[in-house]
């Protein structure tokens, strides 16, 4: 009888869909009498480099471009090409009556295992397991309800129209620049767009000027009721001249105000939708500073490994009719292992679980529904994870609460013809925004109404300044990303948008990543800056012009065809003919580009070097002596060393002084601060470090590299020969070492247990000396049965 062979995408999946099988691992698969489950590494297989289709494209030449191949070729990743063939012989197998493409249920997923299938040249017919989460009730139901090949044919053709067409409008382009250019670019269908959003932000806030405003506020009271009241005049707040308002000033001199309006309303704030992924990044970006890509990682994490969350590379935020079931057992389940939410569910419970459209909606729902926890119990979660999984749990009821509700209340004074308005705003019931810690804010009275006559005792002129713009964050640059460039913060508006957003949710991450691996932008705290390459790529385009490399209205309209050829709404064939020809229009309006080049504008001569007398370069990556790349010089300067941003001016004065001031910063290998000179010796630029004087002593034992003495200096432990390379840091992971300490040391024996910190977490270990360096000695815990049993009753008690 003929077995069924399982791929999945990652070895953790093969290993979770076995258990649920009863399969038993043999080698690299696992097997019982029914499936063999085996398991890619990510990607194995990609489309062929130019140089695979005809030798001479090794060498970048205009003249060859575009490269347009026929037909597209696929060639195993070399470094995981001994797994490739062996999945392969799996597939060419005789011994399978079909193929379960269990790789992640997705775009992406779809594409790995189709380059593996097709590279295999196998013939076994295709089933697709498609799961929301990797529970067991999950993967049983999957295997249960396993989907023919053919019906998920145009995913596949979006997957192979998305790497085509990436890698047409990629290459060609980066080619092309960077040939016209002579500096190495990288352009692509989505990071060139992307890119394009954050530098004319930066170009807005660098042509930005800042002008002066005033702003006229008056404090009036009437029988003990105090109000500040901030003049207004339409839509008119602040003034550029104070002149202004100091005029208002004299006409309202000596006058009394009179109420006009005493306007009290109610609005209300529905909760929020559901996670997708780019929302749950935004959210972990603005709570705790994470990167998109870090927040994927961390939610993947608690997708694959914990099983506590649905699938997170989603784009709904919707879930379809066919979990209402589903949703009430994992709200009972939340309720029977969190106190701390237990509460909450309880109150939804009692009014009744609402499933309205903004939760459940067949038609919003993608390849994936919203993420939501599984309902499992929480295990062994680092921090971040911790956080990660509390912002799915605590969405995931509040969307069942009612709206917010808030009281504005609104004043306005009259002064000799002059308005003033006082707004106020009180949250009178939480609702959703209960799960999340506010509380009902009491309502103060006011004692005023329609035509009363208050007294101004107060009044003042307060100066301000026009700020620019603000930089992209990752989770303001994903906003823009899924509106085509429209930064869009009410959440349906978006909704509306998304379908022609940049990227998808599950790539969006890898493009912010990608620009900064580049050197196209830098993270400044949560900003992300554009660097000078970034910059002049996008001003470069700009002028020649290349709208369509730019445009992230255009980028947006092709992810909306390629989620078309998905609904078999558009056709594959149509999408990269239009590709075809936007790359070749692309090659030949660079090629005919005219002007300077980039390279001779981000170059930049700063001075003269002081060990050769040649010119030192500010360049993209680091500061350099024209003679350096001619053997000549050694004066070269990363811009950024041991994590550390060197800047121009700190350069100017090692050109001058040969020697900078003290710079703080740099982060050694074990993640410690100091802080060190750059300095320029024996002919070249060098680290070196403030003296470390020698504490008065006795010598603390002998070297056990040179069998010199151990000394004490300001910062650490050493031998007295400097030429010896023994050397004891006093601080070590949180602990301060002693002379004491180090003398056990010496003496080849171990220390006491000593209590360190490592990663925010605390352990315990002996300390010896091997060969000259330290080694860290761990106690085994104690498993016996016996004691564990005592002490669970001892709790019980």
């Amino acid at each position: 009888m003929k077995k069924i062979l399982v791929i999945t995408e990652k070895p953790s999946v093969a290993e979770d869909i076995a258990k649920v099988l009863g399969a038993k691992r043999k080698g690299d698969v696992f097997e019982n009498e029914k499936f063999v489950i085996t398991f890619a590494l990510g990607h194995l297989v990609t489309l062929s480099e130019p140089e695979d289709y005809d030798k001479r494209y090794k060498f970048w030449n205009l003249k060859d471009l575009p490269i347009i191949p026929e037909e597209f070729k696929l060639k195993p990743i070399k470094e995981v090409k001994d797994r490739f063939l062996f999945i392969k012989k799996l597939l060419k197998s005789k011994d399978f009556e079909f193929v379960v493409n269990a790789c992640d249920a997705g775009r992406e997923g779809e594409l790995i295992f189709r380059f593996i299938y097709t590279l295999s040249g196998s013939k076994l017919p295709i089933k697709r397991l498609w799961l929301n989460a990797l529970t067991p009730e999950e993967i049983k139901k999957g295997f249960d309800n396993l989907r023919d090949g053919e019906e998920l044919e145009p995913l596949s053709q979006s997957a192979w129209a998305r790497a085509e067409s990436d890698w047409l409008i990629g290459i060609n382009a980066t080619r092309a620049f960077t040939r016209k250019e002579g500096l190495l670019f990288s352009l692509g269908r989505v990071q060139t767009p992307t890119l394009a959003i954050v530098v004319n932000r930066e170009k807005e806030i660098l042509s930005f000027k800042p002008k002066k405003f005033f702003e006229l506020f008056l404090d009036f009271n009437k029988n003990s009721f105090d109000y500040r009241g901030k003049w207004f005049k339409g839509k008119e707040e602040r003034i550029f001249d104070k002149k202004l308002l100091e005029e208002i000033l004299k006409k309202i001199e000596g006058k009394d105000g009179a109420v006009e309006t005493v306007l009290k309303r109610k609005n209300k704030v529905l909760p929020p939708l559901l996670f997708d992924l780019t929302e749950l990044q935004r959210e972990a970006n603005r709570r705790f500073g994470y990167s998109a890509q870090r927040t994927l990682k961390i939610a993947q994490s608690l997708y694959e490994r914990h099983k506590l969350i649905t699938y997170p590379r989603t784009d709904s935020r919707y879930l379809p009719s066919s979990m209402k079931k589903e949703v009430k057992k994992t709200l009972k389940k939340i309720s029977s292992f969190n106190r701390e939410l237990k509460e909450f569910i309880k109150e939804i419970e009692k009014v009744g679980i609402k499933f309205t459209k903004r939760i459940i909606n067949d038609a919003k729902v993608t390849d994936h529904f919203a993420i939501i926890p599984t309902g499992r119990l929480t295990s062994n979660l680092s921090k971040e994870e911790n956080n990660i999984f509390d912002l799915v749990v605590k969405r995931f009821i509040a969307v069942f609460y009612p709206e917010a509700e808030f009281l504005n209340i609104k004043i306005i004074t009259d002064v000799n013809g002059e308005k003033f308005k006082t707004d106020s705003k009180f949250l009178i019931s939480p609702g959703w925004m209960k799960v999340y810690g506010f509380k009902e804010e009491s309502i103060p009275s006011v004692p005023v109404k329609k035509g009363d006559v208050v007294k101004i005792v107060d009044k003042e002129i307060k100066e301000g300044e026009t700020k620019p713009p603000p930089r992209y964050t990752d989770a303001t640059l994903l906003s823009a990303m899924e509106g085509a460039g429209k930064l869009v913060e009410d959440e349906d508006l978006r909704e509306l948008l998304k379908e022609k957003g940049l990227g998808t949710p599950a790539t969006r991450a890898s493009i912010i990543e990608r620009l900064i691996e580049v050197g196209y932008l830098e993270r400044v705290g949560k900003q992300l800056k554009p660097l000078p390459k970034g910059m002049k790529l996008i001003e470069s385009l700009e002028k020649i012009p290349l709208t369509e490399l730019l445009s992230p209205e255009l980028t947006g309209e092709w992810e909306k065809k390629l989620r078309e050829i998905e609904r078999k709404e558009f056709e594959y064939e149509k999408f990269m003919a239009e590709i075809e020809e936007l790359t070749t229009e692309v090659v030949e309006k660079i090629k005919e580009r005219e002007g300077k080049r980039i390279k001779e504008e981000i170059y930049e001569d700063i001075g003269t070097c002081p060990i050769c007398g040649g010119r030192v370069i500010d360049g993209e990556k680091s500061y350099f002596c024209e003679n350096w790349r001619k053997g000549k010089c050694k004066f070269i300067v990363p811009k950024k060393m041991m994590g550390r941003k060197i800047t121009r001016e700190e350069i100017v004065e090692l050109m001058k002084n040969k020697k900078t001031p003290l710079l703080a910063g740099f982060w050694s290998k074990n993640r410690r601060r100091f802080s060190a000179y750059l300095e320029i010796k024996n002919g070249k630029v060098e680290l070196t470090f403030p003296e470390d004087k020698v504490i008065p002593g006795e010598p603390l034992g002998e070297c056990p590299n040179c069998k010199g003495k151990v000394i004490e200096t300001e910062r650490r432990y050493r031998c007295e020969d400097e030429s010896c390379d023994f050397s004891l840091s006093k601080n070590i992971l949180g602990h301060k070492l002693t002379r004491e300490e180090v003398k056990i040391l010496l003496s080849g024996k171990k220390t006491d247990k000593i209590l360190f910190y490592s990663k925010g977490k605390r352990f315990f270990a002996r300390l010896s000396l091997e060969n000259g360096k330290l080694k860290f000695h761990f106690e085994e815990k104690n498993s016996g049965k016996g004691n564990s049993k005592k002490s669970r009753n001892i709790r019980r008690k």
